[in-house]
Formats: C-alpha cells, sequence, structure tokens
C-alpha cells in the first residue's frame, strides 16, 4: 500500500512531478524529485531517503529537490556529478553555506554568501578564483537552494 504526503492532486507543491507527489513506500521511503528548473540526465531519482531522517534535515519535505553538481568546482567536497539533495527554502545570508545558484542562467554549486549588496560565491577546489558580484550584477545570482547532503559515488 502507498501513502502519499498529505497533499491534495489540487494543490500540488512546487517542483513535484505532476501525476502527483512522491510515494512513501511501506517501509516509509521517500523518493525526493529533481529540481523543476534543473535539466537532468536521469529520469528517476537514484536514491530514496527515510521520512524521519529528512524531517531532521528540512522544516518541510515539499522544500526538497535532488540536482546533480554541474562541475567539480566544489571538488573535493562535491564532484561533477554528485547528486545533491537541497533545501528549497533557503537564501542567501551572510553566513557562508554551501548552495546550489542560478547565476546568469548557468547553475552553480558553491560557498555563498549576500552581504550589504554583494554576493560571494567561492569554491573549494584549489586555484578556484571566487565570484563576487555587486549592485544588478548581484540581483542575477538565484538561490536554489542549500545542499544539506551529498550523493558520492567510489
Amino acid at each position: 500500500m502507498l501513502e502519499y504526503l498529505g497533499v491534495s492532486d489540487q494543490s500540488l507543491p512546487l517542483g513535484f512531478a505532476e501525476d502527483g507527489p512522491p510515494p512513501i513506500s511501506d517501509g516509509g521511503f521517500i523518493k525526493i524529485p529533481f529540481h523543476h528548473e534543473v535539466p537532468q540526465t536521469l529520469s528517476t531519482p537514484p536514491v530514496s531517503f527515510s521520512r524521519e531522517w529528512l524531517m531532521e534535515k528540512a522544516t518541510s519535505l515539499r522544500d526538497l529537490a535532488l540536482v546533480a553538481a554541474p562541475d567539480d568546482a566544489m571538488s573535493p567536497t562535491i564532484n561533477a556529478f554528485n547528486i545533491c539533495l537541497i533545501d528549497k527554502n533557503q537564501s542567501l545570508t551572510n553566513h557562508s553555506e554551501i548552495m546550489v545558484l542560478m547565476d546568469d542562467n548557468k547553475l552553480r554549486i558553491g560557498r555563498a554568501t549576500r552581504d550589504a549588496g554583494v554576493v560571494t560565491i567561492a569554491f573549494d577546489r584549489i586555484g578556484a578564483q571566487p565570484i563576487v558580484k555587486t549592485g544588478r550584477n548581484a540581483d542575477s545570482v538565484r538561490p536554489l537552494g542549500r545542499v544539506i547532503w551529498i550523493l558520492k559515488s567510489l
């Protein structure tokens, strides 16, 4: 028997498939969808999460999505194509967080801050230069969510 997350078909949360929210299996595991704004090569999520674990990590299951890292800018922390679980209910602050961002229509993952109108995106890869944007350029950086978990392959 499959149970749904208490969301009616008429009020689907943003980012969930049109045919309904992800089902919870009999074992209590949830498949989180890929972020609706980011093209993916995988058609279905490669991993399921326990509902209890997810509720410890995020305030709402509806705010969770998966994103594949577009490059190795955050290596060794996040490598290209690693799957990241993000909380979409997060915005840029003056505290550095690993964020998934759209920057001039380019997907980026980096340690991002916004302070006094200045957006800084720093990367973990040795030798990678941070991106600093001010004024209107800072407004072009749009957070998609904060990374709360990474699926790495060996």
